[in-house]
């Protein structure tokens, strides 16, 4: 083959094997690339939508919930209670419900042998004993699979709570969900491409939500069954596999423990890794032109290189032929260049040397005179260099005395080493792979009674009780195989002398030179004295909690004696506002009291949960303002978010007055009305306090800013003084303050 055929295959197979080799892995990275961002993409999707059905599920536990307290249904299962004019408030509360909620299409009550006693539908009468659904919800508020209704034809969700009179189980309200929030949810494709598509899986494995490209039937689907068992942490790595359709996909799925359900996220493995089908093809394209470019190149390069060796080809024979005059050089600046000059530089030596050699032969024997003296000169070179050998032997000792002193000064550093060890008065000890001590310091000597010199090849069997010694051989193999050191192994060991002693440990893997672990080193500290200050601390503050929380129980009875002279003292006032002003205080005085008193009972001095003040409270005022021939429905959704009781006083105020002001004046001439309370609380620790009613609302030209009244006047106070809130209010179809602040700033959570 010739050279420059050779020079083109060589130069086009290293560009065709480069770019090969480049489109491949620049493929294989751009896969992996979108595939995590795709499958983070899903797995975000997933886990949003799967939360978001979590909540839907978790309003419909909080409705029923607040249903089975509601008074209607206690009093339609308390046989202490008129049955006409319960049941006739039951079906009036059904009613209210189903009309005011659109996602609510069927709400039962059964008594405590599971017989349905007030309904929406005609079932009234039914055994429903045996059902799951009231088995269920006896237990607890329970949410069952969903499933079509015999009554509305609807593809619904039963929600069941327990009805509770005086503590007693006494009944079950049962509320059938339309689960269209929950397909609002699955088959929004936002954010899913052409092909994505979301769906949701029982604990059989049974679709339970329409698919988008299968409308006929819901098959029966294999997934991960950590999925049904997880705790809403679980997470799963998106992956390729075949979808119901058979069809390739990425997919994830998310869990959704409170049903045991499983959400899965998918779209189509073609739409997904499109832009690398594009890269690839463009890779392609521009390999392609570099090889066109690359065969342009080698063809011009290979002439420059094989033209001036074809005439050195030529001059060559010409020389072995023995035509010495013949020139090969050429004018090229290259190695080829010069070397075609040097073969006409040799030519010329070559009969230069032809013309000497004639010349030699006649000198001959001055030759061999002159070619004997060199002789001897080299003799004398080579006795010189024998000379110069022994020298460098010598300078060989030399460096072996350097080298023996230098392993002296070695030996020395190890032993000042081995000194400084022995000051710490922690235990320092060393470990090999299999278990057996190399060294240890003086204290680790100490502590097990024996010379320091006597410890390297033992183990810990031989200083340590077998149960203690096994534990110790456990902690340090999970060390070395892992590689992570350990710190703060706090334990109770018993000392040489069998005293008892608290001890901190730290361990940590002992690398070789090539990164192997070869070892561990480990060290011991006594924080005997340090566990014993501990323990004094703790004492110390358990008598300072008994006196915090006897200063709030006295605090609290101190409130309820001013509370009971106020209550007195209304009693015996013949004016109607000094009653109300009396009253008013009294109410204010029992909600502080209130706060003092769910410290004293909570295992956290320094915090408060407002919804059982809020419920506590609710009660107190109803007692106190018994608004006659008006049923009031109260509507309590608090967030179960810790309250410091620099904020919780101020906070319970608030509620006091305003739930006070909607009791007082909202429902006159009124037969029945409704009052919410709501308290959210963001991640950030944004407070939004809401206390609402239906009734009359504010007279017309209202402003708080100019209101004398002294219980809006505190409201106002309060918020902006000591909660450094916003407070707003709204009279449409009722009255609605609306009061915001963050917790953080005012010295909470």
């Amino acid at each position: 083959m010739k050279i420059r055929t050779k020079f083109l295959a060589v130069m086009l197979s290293l560009v065709l094997i480069t770019g090969m080799a480049t489109l491949l892995i620049g493929r294989t990275i751009a896969t992996g690339i979108i595939k995590e961002q795709i499958g983070s993409h899903l797995e975000t999707i997933a886990q949003s939508r799967a939360h978001h059905i979590e909540t839907v599920l978790a309003g419909y536990k909080q409705d029923t919930e607040m249903l089975a307290t509601g008074i209607p249904f206690r009093n339609v299962v308390d046989k202490s209670k008129n049955y006409t004019e319960s049941i006739e408030m039951a079906n009036l509360r059904i009613n209210d419900t189903i009309q005011s909620r659109e996602d609510v299409s069927r709400i039962r009550v059964l008594d405590e042998s599971g017989i349905v006693i007030a309904s929406s539908h005609a079932d009234v009468g039914y055994d429903e004993s045996m059902s799951e659904i009231f088995l269920k919800g006896k237990e607890g508020t329970y949410i069952g699979d969903i499933h079509t209704s015999r009554f509305t034809g609807k593809d619904v969700l039963s929600a069941a709570s327990p009805i509770l009179v005086n503590g007693k189980f006494s009944g079950v309200v049962i509320i059938n969900f339309d689960v269209d929030k929950i397909l609002e949810i699955t088959t929004d494709e936002t954010g899913l491409g052409e092909t994505g598509e979301l769906y949701v899986l029982d604990r059989d494995g049974y679709m339970i939500t329409p698919p988008r490209f299968i409308a006929d039937t819901l098959p029966k689907y294999d997934v991960d069954p950590e999925c049904f068992v997880g705790t809403g942490n679980h997470k799963t790595a998106a992956a390729l596999y075949k979808d119901y359709r058979g069809v390739e996909v990425l997919g994830t799925h998310a869990s959704i423990p409170a049903m045991n359900w499983c959400l899965v996220a998918e779209i189509d493995e073609k739409e997904a890794f499109a832009p690398v089908t594009r890269l690839t093809a463009t890779m392609f394209s521009v390999l392609a032109a570099l090889l066109l470019l690359g065969t342009v190149i080698c063809i011009r390069v290979s002439g420059t290189i094989t033209d001036p060796i074809v005439k050195l080809h030529r001059g060559t024979e010409e020389i072995m032929k023995g035509n010495l005059d013949y020139k090969v050089g050429t004018g090229t600046d290259d190695e080829v260049g010069e070397l075609s000059r040097a073969f006409d530089a040799m030519a010329a030596n070559l009969k230069e040397s032809r013309r000497e050699l004639k010349e030699y032969s006649k000198g001959l024997e001055t030759k061999v005179k002159e070619r004997t003296a060199r002789l001897d000169e080299l003799l004398k070179e080579s006795e010189r260099q024998r000379i110069a050998i022994f020298n460098m032997l010598e300078d060989v000792t030399e460096t072996k005395d350097d080298l023996m002193l230098m392993g002296e000064r070695l030996r020395q550093k190890s032993e000042e080493q081995k000194a400084l060890l022995s000051t710490i008065p922690a235990s320092v000890y060393f470990k090999d792979r299999n278990g057996n001590y190399i060294a240890a310091n003086k204290a680790f000597a100490d502590k097990t009674g024996t010379p320091v010199d006597e410890i390297a090849g033992k183990t810990d069997y031989d200083f340590f009780p077998e149960k203690q010694a096994d534990a110790y051989r456990a902690e340090d193999q999970e060390v070395m195989e892992s590689g992570e050191p350990k710190y703060g192994i706090e334990e109770v060991v018993t000392r040489a002398d069998g005293e008892p002693m608290w001890t901190s440990t730290s361990k940590s893997p002992f690398f070789g030179h090539d990164g192997v672990v070869i070892g561990m080193v480990g060290i011991t500290h006594n924080i005997t004295e340090l566990k014993n200050a501990e323990n004094r601390i703790k004492a110390s503050l358990k008598e300072k909690e008994v006196l915090l929380r006897e200063i709030h129980h006295r605090v609290k009875n101190n409130l309820q004696v001013v509370s009971s002279l106020l209550d007195m003292q209304a009693r015996g006032a013949r004016n109607e506002d000094t009653v109300d002003a009396l009253t008013e205080s009294r109410n204010r005085l029992n909600a502080m009291a209130l706060i003092h008193a769910q410290l004293y009972e909570s295992s956290d001095l320094s915090e408060i949960n407002m919804k059982g003040f809020v419920d506590t409270l609710l009660m107190q005022l109803f007692q106190s303002y018994q608004v006659q021939d008006t049923t009031i429905t109260p509507i309590i959704s608090i967030v179960d978010y810790p309250f410091p009781i620099s904020m919780a006083v101020p906070v319970g105020l608030i509620i006091n007055e305003l739930l006070t002001n909607a009791l007082k004046y909202a429902f006159v001439n009124r037969k029945e009305g409704t009052i919410k309370v709501s308290l959210t609380a963001s991640e950030e620790g944004r407070i939004n306090l809401m206390v609402s009613d239906d009734g009359t609302g504010l007279p017309a030209g209202f402003d708080i800013n100019a209101t004398r009244t002294l219980g809006l006047r505190l409201v106002k106070i309060l918020t902006e003084d000591q909660l450094r809130g916003n407070l707003e209010v709204l009279s449409k179809e009722g009255t609605t303050f609306n009061i915001e602040f963050d917790i953080r700033t005012n010295g909470g959570v």
